[in-house]
């Protein structure tokens, strides 16, 4: 069964035209990248297309790489069809290779402040239920640092041989940064920096400053407290992934002096983590108030 569809765009009766092939596609995005645009503004660069990837242990290639307003360095995958999970692992895969990312981003010559972030986009005609729900449960997340999009592409053709392109986009919803401050001993403190403060004054009062972190860990099994040369191991040192996550406070005066050596302090905490945090805090009789800004 053959269903054709049929669209009217200001009194323009048109029907569907669908690419013929992801060549096709490929190229029409080469000429018309102004359709993979996320917010309307971006600047975008194909740097090229069929380009040879190294994946993991293997090789391949992939369709489309591009830079969008030369900070974040796209790698895009077309799909003639619906976009499906399967879709999805195989864009996830063209980032573990750390290495070759690396080396493919020093190759760009990218302008600028010489930062950038990576970003994968899926591209297709439509999209499957299964992916979109995985998708939301990730906010839109491949890792924690690179954010996937979806775009898919709806053509047609009027009787006058014009052809239209619609294009819908699929992004992670951005979240509203918190900017709350804490008030301890008459300092102003961010989340990290008044649990590093709490730390140091239970080790002037003999407390047990673990009572401040308890049993928070983060990343996946990293204490909030980690000896001093540990720590510097562990910001430094990738993960699996190549991704560093790890990071405590290790210069000047922020490691802690306790009596086996010196201790240093994570500083990834969540406005989610704090409340427990400020429990303890006033359990061990410590005045901490909370400013929104």
């Amino acid at each position: 069964m053959k269903l054709n569809s049929l669209v009217s765009l200001n009194n323009v009766l048109m029907q569907d035209f669908p690419f013929r092939s992801e060549l096709v596609m490929q190229a029409y995005l080469h000429e018309n990248n102004k359709v993979l645009m996320l917010d309307g503004h971006d600047e975008i660069d194909i740097r090229g297309t069929e380009v040879k990837w190294k994946s993991g242990q293997a090789g391949g290639r992939i369709d489309i790489l591009a830079v969008y307003d030369q900070e974040k360095i796209a790698i895009i995958e077309l799909k003639l069809g619906d976009l499906t999970e399967d879709h999805l692992s195989q864009l996830k895969g063209y980032f573990e290779n750390k290495k070759h990312l690396e080396a493919v981003s020093k190759g760009l010559s990218i302008e600028g402040s010489g930062k950038y972030t990576w970003l994968g986009l899926l591209v297709g005609t439509g999209v499957t239920e299964s992916l979109l729900d995985r998708l939301k449960k990730d906010n839109f997340m491949l890792f924690p640092d690179i954010p996937v999009v979806v775009v898919t592409l709806k053509r047609y053709k009027s009787v006058d041989d014009q052809v239209f392109v619609f294009s819908d986009v699929m992004a992670p919803v951005k979240a509203k940064k918190d900017r709350t401050k804490y008030l301890f001993n008459n300092k102003e403190y961010g989340k990290g920096r008044l649990v590093l403060a709490l730390v140091k004054q239970c080790v002037l009062d003999g407390e047990d400053y673990m009572k401040i972190g308890g049993a928070f860990t983060y990343p996946k099994g990293r204490p909030f407290v980690l000896p001093l040369e540990e720590a510097k191991r562990a910001n430094t040192t990738p993960t699996s992934k190549g991704t560093l996550y790890y990071h405590y406070y290790v210069d000047g005066d922020d490691p802690v002096s306790v009596e086996d050596g010196k201790i240093a302090v994570t500083y990834w905490w969540t406005i989610n983590e704090m409340p427990r945090v400020i429990e303890e805090a006033c359990k061990l009789g410590y005045k901490i108030k909370e400013i929104k800004k």
